[in-house]
This record gives C-alpha cells, sequence and structure tokens, in this order.
C-alpha cells in the first residue's frame, strides 16, 4: 500500500449508523510523487473482498468528506473505508481503516 495518505477516521471499531452523517478524515501523511489532483473515497462490507464508492471522485485534496452512512439490508460488522488519492490517473497515496466497524441501525 502506498503510504502518502492516513486514515484518520473511520479508523474502528466505533459503530457507524444508519443514515448518519459522518465525516471522513485523511491526512497527506508525506510528500506524495505528484500533486494530489482527486481523491476516491470506498467501503467494504466484506471485510474488503468488494469495494463500493463513497460518493464521486473529489477534487483536490480537501481533507474531509461528509458521507450519509448507508441503510444495508441488514448489520454489518466487517466494514472498513479506503482513501486513495490522485495525482492525474496515476495513484499516488492509499489507506483504509485500521480495524473493522460496524454499520447498522
Amino acid at each position: 500500500m502506498i503510504r502518502a495518505a492516513s486514515l484518520v477516521r473511520p479508523n474502528g471499531p466505533d459503530p457507524l449508523h444508519y443514515g448518519e452523517t459522518y465525516i471522513i478524515r485523511w491526512i497527506t501523511t508525506e510528500q506524495p510523487k505528484g500533486e494530489v489532483t482527486t481523491v476516491k473515497l470506498s467501503y467494504t462490507t466484506d471485510g474488503g473482498l468488494t469495494w463500493k464508492a463513497i460518493g464521486s471522485p473529489i477534487a483536490g485534496n480537501p481533507g474531509a468528506y461528509s458521507w450519509a452512512v448507508p441503510t444495508l439490508p441488514k448489520p454489518k460488522a466487517k466494514c472498513r473505508v479506503k482513501v486513495d488519492l490522485y495525482s492525474g490517473t496515476a495513484k499516488v497515496g492509499s489507506d483504509l481503516s485500521d480495524y473493522f466497524f460496524t454499520i447498522g441501525p
């Protein structure tokens, strides 16, 4: 994993609740190879086997994003969030939650 980014929150294990607005935060931990032009956020509910996009790619590198936590058919306990930093089409940084957390009611 490229370590020019550090996901600050959510970092587990505190649960997230359906429908709440949650501020995802990340920092740039070292100088990436190139200016960060786009940030892509995603989440998993199956321990990292599959990832779903959180919103559209974000222009620049604002360090935070307001996420409406999705309502799932049933609570999931192996959730993580991932942040990917891009310079053009090249990935220059990436990190994910250190611990699993639950998304539920």
